[in-house]
Parts: structure tokens; C-alpha cells; sequence
């Protein structure tokens, strides 16, 4: 797994892995649960950059938590998608919950804006 994830301004940042299976989206799933659970995040933005591949895992890892963080009145953006992640979230109908910006500082520039919007 080559996720990276860090924590900008009380988002997480997600660098999801060039390929999204069942075994990298679950350990994903566990690393991101992680920190929600123990630095108090809810808001996530997963930055497809470097995503070539990505199945079904990928959109559960993704609504799984979407729906945790709106428990607690948190957002999460999904960013830079290439035709085939596109693709995948489009036929999910993801698109039409969770918002999609093209590149990671347009993520950055909503979710600022939500946040404002919620303080």
C-alpha cells in the first residue's frame, strides 16, 4: 500500500494508491478509521491523483466514509479522477452525493468553505 495521508488545517488528506482492490481499500478503510477515531477528522479528501485502477472497494472504502463523517457533520471531496475513476464513480451515482473538484487545492478551497459555512 502506498496510500499517503496527512492531516492539512483538521482535513485529512488521502493519496490514494495507483490500484483501489479489496485488499489496499480495506486497509485504507482501517488507516483512515484510524484517524477519524483518534484525532477527531470528519472531514476527508481522497485525491485520486495517481489512481489508475479502482473497483467496487474503492467506491465502499469511499461512502463508508462519507456516511462516518456525516455523523458528525463532516464532508467528504473527492479529487483529481482520470477517466477511469471517473468512470467507476459515475456509474456508482457517488457523483450525485459527494463532491467531486478536479484538482486537490479546488478539495481544499470547498471544504475551507464548508467549514465556514458550519462554524
Amino acid at each position: 500500500m502506498n496510500n499517503n495521508m496527512y492531516v492539512k488545517s483538521n482535513v485529512l488528506i488521502v493519496e490514494a494508491d495507483v490500484e483501489i482492490d479489496h485488499h489496499r481499500a480495506e486497509r485504507t478503510r482501517k488507516s483512515v478509521d484510524f484517524i477519524m477515531d483518534n484525532m477527531g477528522i470528519d472531514k476527508i479528501i481522497f485525491d485520486f491523483r495517481e489512481t489508475q485502477f479502482m473497483d467496487s472497494s474503492g467506491i465502499g472504502l469511499i461512502m463508508g466514509r462519507y456516511e462516518k463523517a456525516k455523523l458528525t457533520g463532516g464532508r467528504v471531496v473527492i479529487a483529481n479522477m482520470n477517466s477511469s475513476v471517473d468512470r467507476v464513480i459515475k456509474m456508482s451515482g457517488l457523483d450525485n452525493k459527494i463532491c467531486v473538484r478536479n484538482s486537490l487545492s479546488e478539495a481544499i478551497d470547498e471544504m475551507n468553505a464548508y467549514k465556514s459555512k458550519n462554524v
